[in-house]
Parts: structure tokens; C-alpha cells; sequence
């Protein structure tokens, strides 16, 4: 919302319509020190004011790691992932969203 003024709620973010189309998205704090935000508060936001179903959840989240720089070769970044989806998913067991 920082960044378009011109919101003038929440419930006026395109993120539902993003949402709805199932776009391929993930949640970036940009610049954490100017916004006072974290990703659990962006992560918190969107939660309580949109309608994400656990399994978008999962790919929001997945998204984020998938698209991020990582400075080393391109089958590690796949390893590290494949490491944070698994961790992921014995958390969705552990607390029983699975």
C-alpha cells in the first residue's frame, strides 16, 4: 500500500484479483528500514485480509525462494529449495494443514 497512495484500504489491493487469476506471486518487503515492515507482517496482512487457501499459501511461499537471487549454481539453488518445500510440508503435517 506504501508504494500506490492512492489505496486507501487494503481491501482495495489488486491481490485478490491476482489471487483469482492464480498468478504466480510471492510477498516482498522491497526495502524493510523505509516501510517498517517484515515478510511476517506482509505474510500477516494478506492473511487476514484475503481469502488464501493453504495450497496457495505453500506456492506464494515456495515462489519467494524459487525467484530469489542465490549466488550459487543453479542445481544448488534447486537442492535448497527442494530443502524448504520439504521442510515446509513437515510443517504442514505437524500442524495438521496437509
Amino acid at each position: 500500500m506504501q508504494t500506490s497512495p492512492a489505496l486507501k484500504d487494503i481491501s482495495e489491493h489488486s491481490l485478490r484479483q491476482m489471487l483469482a487469476a492464480k498468478l504466480s506471486l510471492t510477498f516482498c518487503t522491497d526495502n524493510r528500514l523505509m516501510s517498517h515492515t517484515t515478510v511476517v507482517r506482509e505474510l500477516t496482512l494478506a492473511l487476514e485480509n484475503f481469502a488464501i487457501a493453504p495450497d496457495q499459501l505453500k506456492d506464494i511461499i515456495a515462489y519467494g525462494f524459487k525467484r530469489s537471487f542465490y549466488y550459487h549454481p543453479y542445481s544448488r539453488k534447486r537442492k535448497w529449495v527442494r530443502q524448504i518445500i520439504d521442510y515446509y510440508e513437515t510443517l504442514e503435517k505437524k500442524f495438521g494443514i496437509a
